[in-house]
């Protein structure tokens, strides 16, 4: 009895190795770019707007979001109950960024 040989395709191998390659070969070239333009004062001033605009995206966000279930509950589109599952779906999105930027204090820098 012959047991079925189960081959590999060698391309899975090889993309994965060029994958590997071309990460290693972009962080090498932009690297260079990364250091020339200002170092770790601009990259962190960098990170504090970036960070600035995704509170201020995600405040966006959570608002129309939970008007947007408030005023299906007025119409009587959808029970009360989901607006409070909504209420709750942004508590967890507002904790998800108070937890992170906590950790980042603690453990990143």
């Amino acid at each position: 009895m012959n047991k079925p040989v189960i081959n590999v395709p060698l391309f899975q191998h090889t993309a994965k190795r060029a994958v590997e390659i071309l990460l290693l070969v972009s962080a090498i070239l932009l690297s260079n770019f990364a250091l020339a333009g200002g170092g770790l004062d601009e990259a962190t001033q960098q990170a504090n707007t970036i960070k600035t605009w995704a509170y201020g995206f995600l405040g966006v966000g959570v608002f129309l979001y939970m008007i947007y279930n408030v005023i299906m509950a007025l119409l009587n589109k959808q029970p009360w109950s989901d607006v409070l599952m909504a209420m709750v779906y942004v508590t967890i999105a507002g904790a998800v960024i108070v937890l992170t930027t906590w950790a980042w204090g603690v453990w990143g820098s």
